[in-house]
């Protein structure tokens, strides 16, 4: 006997309306066609949850990437050498479950138990010894680190910092001496985008990463359209134990970053020891739960040889740290050889610093002093 609504399990407010199911699929021979129940929704399949966690989990390989001009799919994964016909084959299985497993974070990495996690252990250096010197020998491994730009003009100098971090990160990383152009465990960068930043800011430029310094086969760029799938996508991201940094970069004054999100962003990034930079475009600087908060603006860049133009620049302010160190104010350059920020040389047309104004030799010193004619 067929049960009405109201007995179904669950339903507390009355009799409800069973949903229609549709008719069954009827074949040229008359008879039905049955429907693969075991399959997922579209929507299901290309989550950038599952794509992630069964890309990470499974290691496949990254033979080549294509950060700029990738297909607009809403919340996808661009994977690099996913449109190769035998890197795309081995996505094959892995888009054929609806709820893969997390990959787990290594045996080596460590665990937050209880309520309350446990410091960060581990820094990373930045290269330039005062701003090491400053921030105590460099800046925690394990830990949320958030990204501001100081104006709307602001937010590529902001991004390329983001990467600069990011990169600095992986070449101070334990995958530090492997080969470089193979990508593999620890040396790549998962960076979370969402995709309104195309519009406000433009997008992600393959050339431009590698004169960064920054292999764009090592990069793992995701797209998605709201700003919960990015928050979803990065956390997964962050316990990852394999991932040598991830970037998440948000659009907005948003409510979804709040104390809450944040705190989930950093408890994933103590699991599994992964840097977690958060890049804030477009918004004032909120209470968070990340390790530190910094503000990023532009800054004139040294001309080399034959007036080239000459290597990153950033003007940096440390507006929080949360073991105490004060407020500062940095101007760096990142040299991309080296993969460090360092301190901008002294210009040689600077003027030189004297302790009094210059005395005329030809004239009296009060010669040139009076009205000047404007006219």
């Amino acid at each position: 006997m067929r049960a009405s609504p109201s007995s179904v399990p669950g339903s507390t407010d009355g009799p409800r309306s069973l949903p229609d199911v549709p008719p069954p699929a009827v074949g040229q021979s008359g008879r039905e066609v049955p429907t693969p129940r075991a399959l997922p929704s579209p929507r299901a399949v290309l989550s950038p949850r599952a794509v992630l966690s069964r890309l990470l989990a499974a290691g496949l390989p990254v033979s080549s990437g294509r950060p700029a001009g990738c297909p607009g799919s809403t919340g996808s994964w661009v994977a690099p050498g996913a449109s190769d016909p035998d890197v795309a084959a081995s996505f094959q299985p892995a888009l054929a479950f609806p709820r893969p497993a997390v990959a787990r974070a290594s045996p080596g990495a460590a665990v937050v138990a209880g309520p309350l996690a446990r410091e960060p252990a581990g820094l990373f250096a930045l290269g330039d010894p005062a701003l090491d010197d400053r921030l105590g020998g460099g800046l925690p491994r394990a830990a949320l680190h958030e990204i501001y730009a100081a104006a709307d003009a602001d937010i590529p100098a902001a991004t390329g910092f983001a990467a600069a971090l990011a990169l600095r990160a992986v070449a101070t990383g334990p995958a530090a001496g492997r080969t470089a152009g193979r990508a593999g465990a620890g040396r790549l960068v998962v960076w979370v985008r969402q995709d309104v930043l195309d519009l406000e800011a433009g997008g992600v430029y393959a050339p431009g990463l590698a004169e960064l310094g920054l292999d764009p086969a090592d990069l793992v760029l995701v797209r998605g359209r709201t700003l919960r799938d990015v928050l979803r996508a990065g956390g997964d991201a962050a316990r990852c134990g394999g991932v040598g940094a991830v970037l998440i970069e948000a659009w907005g004054e948003a409510r979804a970053l709040d104390l809450t999100a944040t705190r989930r962003l950093l408890l994933a990034a103590q699991a599994s020891g992964a840097p977690t930079l958060l890049l804030r475009a477009g918004a004032e600087p909120a209470p968070s739960a990340a390790w530190t908060r910094w503000r990023v603006g532009a800054a004139p860049s040294r001309a080399l040889a034959a007036a080239a133009p000459g290597a990153p620049a950033f003007a940096l302010t440390l507006l929080r740290h949360r073991e105490g160190i004060a407020p500062h104010d940095w101007r760096v350059e990142w040299n991309r050889d080296r993969r460090c920020f360092q301190e901008p040389p002294p210009r040689r047309d600077a003027p030189l610093s004297r302790p009094v104004a210059a005395v005329p030799a030809d004239r009296p010193a009060a010669a040139g002093a009076g009205l000047r004619r404007a006219g």
